[in-house]
């Protein structure tokens, strides 16, 4: 059943959807501070690149997604991995980004993954398969894989649907549940700051039709989504979101 969670900042308990907690080592945290944390079932006050926010707290019967932006060692993920699992045993854990497009060791970017696996591009599906048995001994570690699934703009919104469809298309393989990262707005730049000042949108966002689709392409090919950002740039694409969780 597809079930999307809540890892939005300061979001009112209207929503049905499950937390989620998320957090990394980007931002010096200890992984067993962390689990302490989520056992704790308290809500953790974040401050980091330009926003703050509350991240809510986490029943032991939802998921936790470690944060590992900006981190390029495997075997620093592994490590970090392994702390919290021994710390958090009962806990589902997976984190983000996985296999982000930019940033493997096999870089590539939206086009050419789509391209590869379709089969329009067998020289670079190669290094998506190198990528796979690069990843084994993370992903055995890990409950379930959650890929960047944001929107980059209305100008690519067809590439981008296509882009999570192949993304789908290519995890499947792992046997694990794939939930994807998803935000209100349009993804223009890296970790932008909250979308409120002084009463003006910096973003605009997918209309209601963008998010319908959205919403139908993962339900059809994701087991859930994590909703990400500032509650005020996430109200329409959760209203769109309850009608499959």
């Amino acid at each position: 059943m597809f079930q999307t969670f809540n890892a939005m900042f300061d979001a009112p308990k209207t929503y049905d959807f499950a937390p989620a907690w998320w957090g990394g080592y980007a931002y010096g945290r200890d992984p067993a501070k962390i689990a302490e944390s989520v056992y704790a079932e308290t809500p953790l006050r974040v401050a980091s690149d330009g926003w703050t926010g509350t991240l809510p707290a986490v029943p032991r019967k939802s998921i936790v997604c470690l944060d590992f932006e900006g981190v390029a060692s495997k075997s620093h993920i592994i490590e970090q991995l392994d702390i919290f699992r021994a710390a958090a045993p009962n806990l589902r854990v997976g984190y983000y980004p996985f296999l982000p497009v930019s940033k493997t060791p096999f870089p590539s970017n939206r086009d050419r993954f789509i391209a590869a696996i379709n089969g329009q591009d067998r020289e670079h599906l190669k290094k998506w398969m190198a990528a796979k048995e690069y990843s084994r001994d993370l992903v055995k570690r890990i409950d379930f894989l959650s890929p960047d699934c944001y929107l980059l703009g209305n100008e690519c919104f067809d590439r981008d649907i296509a882009y999570i469809v192949a993304m789908a298309k290519y995890l499947r393989s792992y046997d694990k549940p794939v939930y994807a990262w998803i935000w209100g707005v349009w993804h223009e730049a890296w970790n932008p700051p909250i979308t409120l000042m002084d009463g003006m949108k910096w973003y605009t966002r997918p209309t209601t039709e963008q998010f319908e689709r959205l919403r139908d392409v993962l339900k059809t090919h994701y087991d859930g989504a994590i909703v990400w950002g500032d509650h005020a740039d996430n109200i329409e694409l959760c209203d769109v979101m309850k009608e499959v969780t």
